[in-house]
């Protein structure tokens, strides 16, 4: 209960911002194809491994580089076989 009350303000706000997240996606859902708003969705694992690599620095972000490569690869391939 003591770290709820000293991060309260932290917790609002990220409570905040994944309550704001789930109203986006559920209207972006009644606005597009589903496979395409979770295809567009997937995109924020490349993008946390990006930053884990650039900004945090982390040390096992390089691993995960090859399945981000990967993903990449395929958006391509169905990117430029349409």
């Amino acid at each position: 209960r003591a770290q709820v009350r000293k991060h309260w303000r932290h917790l609002l706000a990220v409570g905040t911002l994944m309550a704001f997240m789930m109203l986006t996606q559920m209207t972006a859902i009644t606005m597009t194809q589903v496979p395409y708003l979770i295809a567009i969705k997937r995109i924020s694992i490349i993008m946390s491994t990006l930053w884990g690599l650039w900004f945090f620095k982390e040390k096992t972000a390089g691993k995960r580089l090859w399945a981000v490569l990967i993903m990449v690869a395929g958006v391509m391939v169905i990117a430029f076989t349409r």
